[in-house]
């Protein structure tokens, strides 16, 4: 009898786990300061729910941006594609854009899930992620099917180069050998951007994962703060764009958003341009760089998650 109650305790002791267990496997929380896991399902709202950071990130759903119920984990963002339509990132974020609880992005990573409805808009770029900021400035887009990663990077003491210049992570250089980055239509793909700088450069400090494997290697520089704001889907402030140079892509004449504010009083009329057609899912932003097993396993608990 007493062998019977023994496991019967724990056979409920294991259920009462079960029901209590995260929905999914994770990494450690450690570092996390911006999480949106676009859970809301509902509303023009998406809740910052990360355990640490400043708890002020709260996301506007503009134009139309909507909601579905089959993201990677529960619920997920859906953009239409058209001009306006994206997640408003407020100025001065104090994790994202790091202007008030710290001066830079030197030991970070940036992580989110997307999936693309169109990947061969030729006539526009597709901004899935930009921060914003002139001088400073992460920017993820999607052009002729293939992900490209524009990173501004400085040290604003330094001279005679007040800042380091754009560095465009789409080149031979960059690339690893035999690596798959064309971006597959209505497959979810995980992306994630490491930063890891000092007070100067460092060779492979800037690290690009795209479905839980390394695709791209850059000259880490620090990314400092600044006021701008940042945008979820489409443009919200300063995206810098490349021009077609080296022969290494083909992006049209590359205005950065800037450009198409050519008036003081109609600063919105750059908001919202070159809109991304999909979905995003589970963004992260952690204060320290994730290891390439963290990001694979983050990438594999998703991909469970789907099937």
């Amino acid at each position: 009898m007493k062998t019977y109650l023994i496991r019967s305790t724990a056979f409920v002791a294991f259920l009462l786990s079960l029901s209590t267990a995260p929905l999914f496997a994770d990494v450690d929380d450690e570092g996390l300061v911006t999480h949106l896991t676009f859970d809301e399902g509902t509303g023009r709202w998406a809740k910052d729910s990360a355990p640490h950071g400043v708890e002020d990130d709260k996301s506007e759903l503009r134009g139309d941006t909507t909601w579905i119920d089959d993201g990677v984990h529960g619920s997920a963002v859906k953009f239409s594609g058209k001009h306006g339509s994206y997640i408003y990132l407020k100025h001065c974020s104090a994790d994202i854009q790091v202007c008030r609880s710290v001066r830079q992005h030197n030991h970070s990573t940036f992580a989110f899930w997307f999936k693309c409805d169109d990947n061969n808009k030729k006539e526009t770029l597709q901004t899935i992620f930009e921060t914003g900021g002139y001088h400073n400035n992460l920017n993820v887009f999607i052009y002729e099917g293939v992900v490209h990663v524009g990173v501004i990077g400085g040290y604003p003491n330094k001279k005679p180069h007040r800042f380091q210049p754009p560095q465009w992570m789409n080149t031979k250089d960059n690339l690893r050998d035999g690596t798959d980055w064309q971006i597959v239509d209505g497959r979810w793909h995980h992306f994630a951007f490491t930063v890891e700088a000092g007070t100067s450069p460092v060779p492979k400090g800037y690290k690009v994962y795209l479905d839980g494997q390394l695709v791209m290697t850059g000259t880490g520089t620090q990314i400092d703060a600044h006021g701008a704001q940042a945008g979820i889907g489409a443009v919200n402030d300063e995206a810098i764009y490349p021009r077609s140079r080296d022969g290494w892509y083909d992006i049209p004449g590359g205005p950065h958003a800037k450009d198409a504010d050519t008036h003081k009083d109609q600063q919105e009329l750059c908001r919202g341009i070159y809109p991304f057609a999909g979905c995003v899912d589970d963004f992260r932003l952690y204060h320290r760089v994730l290891t390439p097993d963290e990001i694979a396993t983050i990438h594999k608990t998703g991909r469970e998650a789907l099937e």
